[in-house]
């Protein structure tokens, strides 16, 4: 602070030489608004403008806040790319051959060092997050999935997983920031408008965002933002004018919190970080390593590059599509999750940016907008089922471990208590649950305010409804209502064999093999299937409408449903739906 006030000083210094108004201006955003934005307590902040705007003459507090603003912008959007090497394609090819997001993870876990199993899954979370932004929105213009409140005890390494999740991926696809608030986005805007479109962002901390929940909120729902503000054109005359953001965006949000901004968090997907056995022997471990002789400092480094080169040669194509979407199954059917609709996309959004990443291994196929997509699998959907339920359970009903353990240590004591009514000192509850007095003093407000599931006695001690029952915390079965991923395969629809190989030409090259429609039940009574040998491709025949014979019904109409049996198939089988099932 005070190193801070001495450089500003002498700044100042040379700001009060100047007579004319438009250099002061020009000095105070070149020399004074970097080194305010260098003091990192908000409240030293604000006393040191106060200070500046006092002793400048020709300056008021709002002056500097406008410039401290500007020059916020311009730093969001002055993002310093290292330039990409161009590696030849036989180099990184190997990487996007099936497994990709595995793949990418173990990578990811070798150049950053991060050590402990028990977080790759948060790991494979974060970049399905951090891909989605690179997905086209939706016809409707909603983007597809949405942000991740990532929760943890302080030092658990929320950052430190965020920051390897990225390490591969293209330095233009994120944006990491410390402190900024929604104005400065809007001057960042200013600049260029779509400095932000597919991004995905994350602060170091929530206080960060608190800032600018009010410009996060559209973006992550609408994929765009927008202002109106009153400026100064150039003959000095106020306007009206109209500051937009392109999108689509997604991003992480690390917190030691349990709760963030009510409309925003129902956006978010929440995962909480585990104290997993071992982990504080893990993590010292690893850091004694570095501090050995024969410790070699990113030894996988050269992998960046190659991750960067194979990543960036998927954006020739952003969409992606659901064969099975309108099969009328496939949805959330647990009425009781008040945000369901919103969990339900953030489930189809990590589908989304699996098959994305593995577009190499699908289908892409021409779409009746002309443009062309990847097709989703059962596979793309079982693994974001996965993720889902192991990591981000808590975005479904939220309590954690920590949670459960607690109220479950308040209500056997309370079982067991002569006088049930005075409640349990933080102590106590600790002692029984197995956990650490902070942690239980840490979360009582969620668990009291929030959760409603404990109350405080009168003399601050913690205790629980005499009705309390153990389901109301209880995990059970978390994804209830979604569907199971051995339904979701028997909806899927194989691509035609030998069909389209992926996304491995140069866009403009091979034309796709496709079937014509791939709901038969659809079609005009003239065109039925023929069905080959599994190896061969599944062909629509045209043929003359026969002559009716003797008798009534559908064949007497001159059409028939029946198809020739295989010898996958027998008997006289019949296919009712487009869809598979």
């Amino acid at each position: 602070m005070e190193e801070g006030e001495d450089a500003v000083e002498l700044a100042l210094a040379r700001l009060e030489a100047s007579e004319r108004p438009a250099k002061k201006i020009r000095l105070l955003k070149r020399d004074i608004v970097p080194l305010l934005l260098q003091i990192p307590d908000r409240s030293e902040r604000g006393a040191v403008v106060k200070w500046v705007a006092k002793e400048a003459d020709g300056l008021n507090g709002e002056i500097v806040q406008d410039a401290i603003r500007e020059v916020e912008g311009r730093l969001i959007v002055e993002t310093h790319e290292t330039p990409e090497e161009d590696i030849p394609e036989e180099e990184w090819a190997e990487l996007l051959k099936p497994g990709v997001l595995d793949r990418y993870v173990s990578d990811a876990f070798k150049i950053k060092s991060v050590v402990g199993e028990g977080d790759r899954n948060v790991v494979k979370l974060l970049v399905c997050d951090a891909v989605e932004a690179q997905l086209e929105p939706l016809p409707t213009g909603k983007p597809i999935g949405g942000p991740i409140m990532l929760t943890g005890d302080s030092g658990r390494g929320k950052n430190y997983l965020s920051d390897a999740a990225v390490c591969g991926l293209p330095e233009e696809w994120y944006l990491s920031f410390e402190a900024a608030s929604a104005t400065a986005f809007y001057y960042a805007a200013e600049i260029d408008p779509a400095f932000l479109k597919h991004k995905f962002i994350y602060p170091n901390e929530a206080e960060a965002v608190d800032t600018v929940v009010e410009f996060l909120r559209p973006m992550f729902s609408q994929a765009k933002a927008k202002k109106f503000v009153t400026n100064k054109n150039s003959e000095g005359s106020h306007v009206f004018q109209e500051i937009q953001v392109e999108g689509p965006i997604t991003g992480v949000v690390p917190t030691t919190r349990n709760t963030l901004n009510k409309e925003l968090q129902t956006r978010m997907l929440v995962c909480e970080l585990p104290n997993y056995d071992n982990r504080i022997k893990e993590h010292t471990a690893a850091l004694s390593r570095q501090f050995s002789p024969d410790f070699v400092a990113d030894p996988h480094g050269h992998m960046v590059p190659k991750w960067r080169a194979a990543l960036a040669s998927l954006t020739g194509v952003r969409k992606v599509v659901i064969p099975f979407g309108n099969h009328e199954m496939f949805r959330l059917e647990n009425e009781e999750i008040g945000h369901g609709a919103r969990l339900w996309g953030n489930l189809l959004g990590l589908m989304c940016a699996h098959a994305w990443l593995e577009q190499r291994n699908r289908e892409v196929r021409e779409v009746r907008d002309g443009t062309r997509a990847v097709v989703a699998t059962a596979a793309d959907y079982r693994a974001a089922y996965e993720l889902l339920e192991s990591v981000a359970a808590r975005s479904i009903v939220n309590l954690g471990d920590t949670h459960r353990k607690i109220v479950k240590a308040v209500y056997e004591l309370r079982q067991d208590a002569e006088f049930k009514d005075d409640g349990f000192s933080s102590k106590q509850i600790a002692d029984h649950a197995g956990i650490s007095k902070g942690t239980v003093s840490k979360n009582r407000t969620f668990l009291v305010m929030s959760a409603g599931l404990l109350y405080e006695t009168d003399d601050k001690r913690l205790n629980i409804y005499e009705d309390a029952d153990p389901s109301w915390w209880e995990s059970g079965d978390a994804m209830s209502g979604f569907p199971r991923p051995s339904e979701v395969d028997r909806w899927d629809t194989p691509p035609p064999d030998p069909g389209n190989g992926g996304n491995a030409e140069t866009l403009g090259q091979n034309r796709l093999l496709m079937r014509r429609n791939p709901f038969p039940a659809m079609e005009t009574p003239r065109k039925r299937w023929k069905r080959f040998p599994r190896t061969a491709t599944i062909r629509w025949q045209t043929t003359r409408k026969p002559k009716p014979p003797r008798g009534h019904g559908r064949a007497a109409r001159g059409y028939s449903n029946t198809i020739p049996t295989s010898p996958r198939t027998s008997g006289t089988s019949r296919r009712t739906s487009g869809n598979g099932c």
